[in-house]
């Protein structure tokens, strides 16, 4: 009856498929009609073949359970029903287990090995940029320039302030000078009263007569050191009004120098602390691609130890089907040497407890005890 309905099942479809063939030169909503028909005739005769499966299915499980379920002591063919109906869904759940444990695997094997490839090109061309400055420490460079450069700034702003100083000192100076004039003034009107006294004495000697003609003669002298002196202190008057003013002139260059190296240097300064800045920047970025080479240094070491970790599906498949094969060999080799009383002293529950003793692994206890499968944890991974 169920090869009945699967070969049913099998024909419908081709059945309709001749069908469309049949009449290809139909309009497209005609064609489209009769394939949904069509689809929906090999759903139906689908849902007809399950249902004739699970019937057979549920009369298979009846045949079976007198020979497994009743009180009486079974026989040694409902034993061997018994023992393959309770160890087949248990290897059958073993090999799922190693199936999924395999894929979840390789696809973590995959996962892991695309970030350390990814890893790998990020940390290439972070080293590739290193490389760029002539295998120089780049870093120490710009570093040491950045303070030869705010030293150079130092010695600017001592150069200025001593400058300074020059153009206090060159005040003072113009002091200095400005007494001297004042001195050579009053020395040109002491001159001028010594000669205005030295005339009046001519004058006096003159009205003397012969009496006063000594007298005349010393008065002659003073009036004469007296226009030398005058004549000495307008020259130093001169002088010193010359000496004024090109120590003036200095002055004033000075402090226009003093002016235009002070801009000069704020000016530089402003620049180096651009630069100063700069060279500050790429630091940072480069201290930074520095840290994310160290960072890619690790995941890379870490992804190593997940792929080396992963790796170890290969022994955890071996040992699931390692038991299985194990199981099986014996159950073959009890039925080469089949015998009635061997398979009467046959005990199920001593056979599955011998199975559940070589088990090495929690998920084989859960999967042998009926329970999920429990995922991996990292914890649970032992080295072998």
């Amino acid at each position: 009856m169920l090869l009945k309905r699967m070969t049913l099942t099998a024909l419908l479809p081709v059945f309709v498929m001749a069908l469309i063939l049949a009449f290809s030169d139909m309009t497209t909503t005609t064609l489209i009609l009769v394939s949904f028909v069509g689809a929906l005739t090999a759903l139906m005769a689908a849902w007809w073949a399950q249902q004739g499966l699970t019937q057979q299915l549920a009369l298979a499980k009846t045949h079976l359970e007198p020979d497994i379920a009743g009180t009486a002591e079974p026989t040694s063919e409902g034993r061997l029903r018994q023992l393959l109906q309770k160890s087949a869904p248990i290897w059958l759940g073993h090999i799922g287990y190693a199936d999924t444990h395999l894929t979840d695997a390789v696809t973590g094997l995959s996962g892991l090995f695309d970030q350390l490839a990814d890893r790998l090109n990020h940390a290439a061309s972070l080293t590739a940029v290193q490389k760029g400055s002539g295998g120089r420490e780049v870093v120490e460079v710009i570093k040491q320039s950045g303070a030869e450069l705010s030293a150079a700034v130092e010695a600017l702003r001592d150069t200025q302030q001593g400058r300074k100083e020059m153009l206090v000192q060159m005040r003072n100076l113009e002091t200095y000078t400005s007494e001297l004039s004042k001195m050579a003034a009053d020395v040109v009107s002491i001159a001028n009263k010594t000669n205005l006294l030295a005339l009046n004495a001519a004058i006096e000697a003159a009205r003397a007569g012969d009496s006063g003609r000594g007298f005349s003669v010393v008065a002659d002298e003073v009036r004469s050191l007296s226009i030398r002196s005058q004549e000495i202190a307008t020259g130093m008057t001169g002088k010193v009004q010359t000496v004024n003013s090109a120590i003036e002139a200095a002055l004033a260059a000075a402090q226009d120098a003093a002016e235009r190296e002070e801009r000069q240097i704020a000016s530089t300064e402003r620049c180096i602390d651009e630069v100063i800045n700069q060279f500050t920047d790429i630091v940072g970025q480069l201290e930074h691609q520095s840290q994310q080479l160290r960072d890619d240094t690790s995941a890379v070491g870490d992804a190593i130890a997940g792929v080396i970790v992963e790796l170890q599906f290969q022994d955890r498949v071996s040992q699931v089907l390692q038991n299985i094969r194990s199981n099986l060999e014996e159950l073959l080799s009890m039925m080469e040497d089949f015998s009635e009383s061997q398979f009467a002293n046959l005990d199920v529950n001593q056979w599955l407890e011998r199975m559940k003793q070589r088990y090495t692994m929690i998920e084989q206890h859960h999967i042998h005890g009926g329970g999920p499968q429990r995922q991996q944890q990292s914890s649970d991974i032992t080295f072998f």
